[in-house]
Order: C-alpha cells, then structure tokens, then sequence
C-alpha cells in the first residue's frame, strides 16, 4: 500500500526582516557602539590545580564499521546459490 503524495509546502517570505542586532538589542550604527575600559582580571586561585594524566586512547585512523551483518548475508546468499544449483540439476537430470 503506497502513501498519497503531498506536493512540497510553499514558504512565505517574511515581511519584517530582523537583524542579529535587533535580537541581541545593540544598536547597529558603530558611532553609536562607546569604547568601554577592560574589565580586571579576577583573582589567581589560591589552591594549585591538580591534572591528572589522561587514559591512553587507542590511535585509530578511519571510522570503525559495524559488519556484523556480513556473516549472516553470506550464510543467506549461499542457501538462495545452493537452492538454485540444485533446482538445475534435478532439472538436468529429467531432462535426459
């Protein structure tokens, strides 16, 4: 049983463009934008980090794949190969 077809959705334009200075409320002339002094830097943390080393990781140069179908679709392919060859040879053999 087959789905219907639904023809593809037309998009409306939108008729207010916003910009990101819009949402972000900054206004967008540069003139506007005043140089603000940098900020100070927040204090050193008194206590020394400690960084553990981190678990060796396998070096792995492409994706691994998983072929664990593999066995089964050759299993398949013989039984459906096996099952031909015998159709023709019984078919051989009455054909004599």
């Amino acid at each position: 049983m087959s789905r219907r077809y639904r023809a593809p959705v037309k998009r409306r334009k939108a008729k207010n463009k916003t910009t990101v200075s819009d949402l972000l409320g900054v206004p967008a002339e540069p003139e506007a934008l005043a140089p603000t002094a940098p900020s100070p830097l927040p204090p050193p943390a008194s206590k020394p980090r400690i960084i553990l080393p981190a678990a060796p990781v396998k070096p792995s140069h492409h994706i691994e794949r998983d072929y664990t179908y593999v066995l089964s679709d050759l299993l398949r392919i013989s039984v459906i190969l096996g099952l031909i060859l015998i159709g023709l040879v019984v078919t051989a053999l009455f054909i004599r």
